[in-house]
């Protein structure tokens, strides 16, 4: 999830006391020397252009068994973003601590909500677990955790996922998200613990975009309306209605206003509105097909894609995937990905067909955050 564009960074890593500091250079966050350094210099007053990283004055550190729950310190940052991405046990390698903080940087992402569990020995070396909430449009955050953590910290690590939750729900988001490998046990009941709940096993797909993709195969009647912002009711209004007797977790019907959900597909990935198409037959919308370009990456994502309930059945489904295709090649995309609900057979025989295979499983977790919050089922990530 790199940057996209011009990085809003310019002049180094920049602070405001304890409190918060302005993350301008990834450079500079991903060389713990150069960070630790750039603490004892005297911060400037300008915040323009950065990433805040608040030292969330609103939660101090804690004592959970024999481990310090706190939040992140700035010469941290680069260890505890490796250790958050590493992979069952495996830390991340650097190109993909850049991605990140490149992300975090063109996204404005506080990584001062990341909270840490440490031990005794003081520093990066001492951290055991992150947990990163990432805000995301529609009032809702993806949280991501360090796999495979051990027994020994399982408290400890809910612990910190829970301050991650309470620090978003301080901010006003309404759900926070959690995906986990089917393999990492440990996690998962850590996730529980921490009061989400389970919404689906989800499928990862990919395949490569043809040089020259057919042309989508519409019947008769039927065709393809792009999106601008004029027609966003249209578009927010059809989606809607393809929910209806929708296979793709049901249990979300009335959990976020359709508001919230569009703005949760806009930001995806890049926005391009050639990538919205609205299938319509006689000025009726028929379905939706929203794709989102991945950030710096020659890939276009399946944001969501859907009929209406008297337009199943028709024959249009394959048209769809052909215009995804298409639409992805004319955006200079060399690949299509998409992540589906494992419990959507037909959606996955639709995928199949079209060259899609899969390329990995994640489990979804869920929790509604503010009051009444609690253990609850949801949502699901990237397609709600």
């Amino acid at each position: 999830m790199p940057a996209k564009n011009s990085p809003p960074w310019r002049n180094g890593v920049t602070a405001r006391g304890r409190g918060s500091l302005i993350v301008r250079d990834v450079a500079d966050l991903s060389n713990p020397t150069a960070a630790q350094r750039s603490a004892s210099q005297t911060p400037p007053r300008d915040t323009d252009g950065g990433v805040r990283v608040s030292g969330l004055a609103w939660r101090q550190s804690e004592t959970v068994g024999d481990w310090q729950v706190r939040p992140v310190d700035r010469s941290e940052i680069h260890a505890a973003v490796r250790l958050m991405l590493g992979r069952l046990g495996e830390l991340a390698e650097d190109a993909a601590v850049l991605d990140f903080l490149r992300f975090a940087v063109a996204r404005k992402i506080d990584l001062g909500q990341m909270q840490v569990v440490a031990g005794d020995r003081g520093g990066a070396e001492g951290l055991k677990f992150v947990a990163t909430p990432i805000a995301v449009p529609g009032g809702s955050a993806i949280v991501s955790c360090t796999a495979a953590p051990p027994a020994q910290i399982a408290d400890a690590a809910s612990a910190a996922l829970s301050r991650a939750c309470d620090g978003l729900a301080d901010a006003g988001h309404k759900l926070a998200q959690v995906l986990t490998d089917p393999k990492d046990q440990a996690l998962d009941a850590i996730v529980k613990s921490a009061g989400f709940g389970p919404i689906a096993e989800l499928v990862y797909m990919l395949r490569e975009v043809p040089p020259r993709p057919p042309t989508p195969n519409l019947p008769a009647g039927v065709r393809l309306e792009t999106f601008d912002e004029s027609a966003y009711a249209r578009f927010r209004d059809t989606v809607a209605e393809t929910y209806v007797g929708s296979l793709d977790c049901p249990a979300l019907a009335g959990v976020r206003s359709m508001d919230d959900v569009m703005a949760g597909h806009r930001a995806a990935g890049d926005f391009v509105p050639a990538f919205w198409q609205l299938v319509v037959r006689s000025d009726e919308p028929l379905g939706v097909v929203l794709l989102a370009r991945v950030p710096n990456r020659p890939l276009a994502e399946v944001v969501y894609l859907g009929l209406v309930p008297q337009a199943r059945g028709q024959g249009l489904s394959g048209p769809m995937m052909q215009a995804a295709l298409s639409a992805a090649r004319t955006q200079g995309c060399d690949g299509l990905t998409l992540a589906v609900d494992a419990a959507n057979t037909p959606a996955i025989r639709l995928y199949q067909r079209h060259g899609m295979r899969q390329i990995y499983t994640r489990n979804a977790w869920m929790k509604r955050l503010g009051q009444g919050s609690g253990q609850t089922v949801v949502s699901r990530p990237g397609l709600a």
